[in-house]
């Protein structure tokens, strides 16, 4: 039985919002069915990374993305890889950040997440990619 849209937003929405308390087993095993039932999805490897990203595993979150870059079709891959270049602004992967941004920028979502990271300061004050 294939997830209809509706119930992949709704699942999606829940998995979030279980990201935001803190329970990010729930989270992670969500976006893990979603991938079962979806894998050509992108919030099965955003909300993946997202949940990682909360645990502080950075690297397993940019591991999903990527993963997921070869995985959703051609139509999700902006919004992918706009997840994927902020996700490498975090690790400070300069060039790596500036690549995936110009893969999502062919959509408005690539200009507002670069508006957003040219606007971020790391807390030592500094830039992370100049």
């Amino acid at each position: 039985m294939q997830i209809q849209s509706q119930e992949l937003k709704l699942l999606s929405e829940v998995g979030l919002m279980a990201c935001v308390r803190g329970d990010i087993p729930a989270a992670l095993a969500i976006f893990e069915a979603i991938g079962h039932e979806r894998p050509q999805s992108p919030m099965a490897y955003i909300g993946s990374a997202v949940a990682l990203l909360q645990q502080g595993q950075l690297q397993e979150a940019i591991d999903c993305l990527e993963k997921g870059a070869g995985q959703v079709g051609p139509q999700d891959q902006c919004e992918l890889h706009a997840f994927l270049g902020l996700t490498y602004l975090l690790d400070k992967r300069c060039a790596q950040v500036e690549k995936a941004l110009a893969l999502a920028g062919s959509v408005p979502l690539g200009r507002t997440l670069r508006r957003a990271i040219d606007g971020l300061k790391l807390q030592d004050g500094g830039m992370p990619c100049s």
